[in-house]
């Protein structure tokens, strides 16, 4: 029972992890957008960001929004949300972009946000200390050379995921002007241009880090000049500690956790609550069902093996009492012993009874005894002419008697006449 109980919990355990590692990824899904900004000369260029704190603001690299006059990103319903730079750390590629106004495309104005204006957003986050090298990881954002297959807005705004693992962890700058020296996350995944600016999460679901960069070099080509990538399988990204001092100045609130899976529980009952009862409510009725087969098939060993416990064992008896019924088996005939019984030729003293023609056995032959305590029976030879022998041919004597266990056998006269001692549920 307690193996029983064991499997039962880890089942519980599993389930509400898979559900909460599901909740997660789903949450920066939803979090996660596409930013598209416009130059001073008009042109247009896309990055990725990921929404914070109260839903008001959007994490992203500096890069994907230097030099814009415009900045905004397009929601599933085609609502456009114009976006302002409230916050920049250049030599860090980092900035923070908060929305301000909301365009209606279709009546072409421009309104200001409602003061209860949110979209869903990440607040935990995982530290650079916290990280091992050859963790899990997954990238979230929208590589431009996807846009090139696109037909509608929605194929635009739909997010590519890639999975892979932490490199390798270091000190270090990026490939821009005045860098300084900050936590960097190296990674296998693919980080293509219009990813920059992306959520990196770990297995379990917590955002640990913003993607940054891959390794380009410039080539020119008669098409003008080009980027292409310097390796493969390599890219980085910038620890979430970087960002921190980002959200205490616009006060923006935030949660760090450590990476396992047991505070992304306590993080979902703590800011989900109402999943969190859902969850609970899924295990309650797992357990109840769990419970009723398990009282099901105990039914069915019950019926099929007739007062195998006693009524008490139910009633808060700590031991389960087992009844056996003992047996003598013969030429396939079963005799149950109710207390002692007698073999031989004689109908009115015997219990297990022989032809009348069979003189070779005495009319009372021997006698088994059965004894409930210690559950061994009694063999007893009854001054036979032929006598009663053990299994291997010993034979006992008429002034002795001799103690077998369930599953031993004797014969009377010879092994034609081979019995069988059992006991049975």
């Amino acid at each position: 029972m307690k193996i029983k109980k064991k499997i039962l919990f880890v089942i519980m355990i599993s389930f509400l992890i898979t559900n909460c590692n599901n909740t997660s990824l789903n949450k920066v899904r939803k979090a996660t957008k596409k930013i598209f900004n416009i130059n001073s000369e008009g042109n247009l260029s896309t990055g990725t960001g990921f929404i914070v704190g109260n839903g008001k603001y959007i994490v992203t690299n500096y890069h994907v929004i230097d030099n814009a006059t415009k900045i905004f990103i397009i929601l599933p319903d085609s609502t456009v949300l114009i976006c302002k730079n409230v916050w920049q750390r250049k030599e860090k590629d980092l900035a923070i972009l908060k929305f301000e106004k909301r365009m209606n495309i279709q009546r072409d104005t421009i309104l200001e946000l409602d003061q209860n204006f949110k979209l869903n957003s990440i607040n935990s986050f995982v530290l650079y200390k916290n990280l091992t090298s050859g963790n899990l990881i997954r990238t979230f954002g929208f590589p431009g050379v996807a846009d090139e297959l696109s037909k509608n807005i929605n194929d635009i705004l739909t997010i590519s995921e890639n999975a892979g693992i932490i490199s390798s962890l270091k000190k270090g700058c990026l490939a821009i002007e005045n860098a300084s020296e900050i936590s960097l996350i190296a990674i296998d995944a693919p980080v293509n241009p219009g990813n920059s600016g992306g959520p990196l999460i770990d297995k379990y679901g917590n955002v640990i880090g913003i993607n940054s960069a891959k390794p380009l070099t410039q080539v020119i080509t008669s098409e003008g000049i080009i980027r292409i990538p310097k390796g493969e399988g390599v890219a980085w990204a910038i620890a979430i500690d970087e960002v921190l001092e980002g959200f205490d100045e616009l006060n923006i609130d935030y949660i760090i956790i450590s990476s396992n899976r047991y505070s992304n529980i306590l993080y979902l009952f703590k800011n989900q609550p109402i999943i969190s009862i859902i969850l609970l409510i899924l295990i309650i009725v797992i357990i109840i069902i769990f419970f009723l087969l398990l009282s099901i098939k105990g039914n069915l060993i019950l019926k099929r093996t007739s007062d195998y416990f006693n009524i008490s064992n139910f009633r808060g008896n700590k031991t389960n009492k087992i009844i056996y019924t003992p047996y003598l088996i013969c030429r396939n005939k079963k005799t149950k012993i109710s207390n002692k019984l007698k073999i031989g030729r004689d109908k009115q003293k015997c219990q297990f009874l022989f032809s009348p023609n069979e003189t070779n056995l005495s009319k009372e032959h021997c006698m088994i005894v059965y004894d409930n305590k210690s559950r061994l029976f009694e063999l007893m030879d009854l001054n036979s002419r032929n006598g009663t022998f053990l299994e291997n041919g010993e034979k006992i004597a008429s002034d002795n008697s001799i103690k077998l266990k369930s599953g031993d056998k004797f014969y009377i006269c010879n092994k034609d006449y081979l019995f069988t001692v059992n006991l049975e549920l």
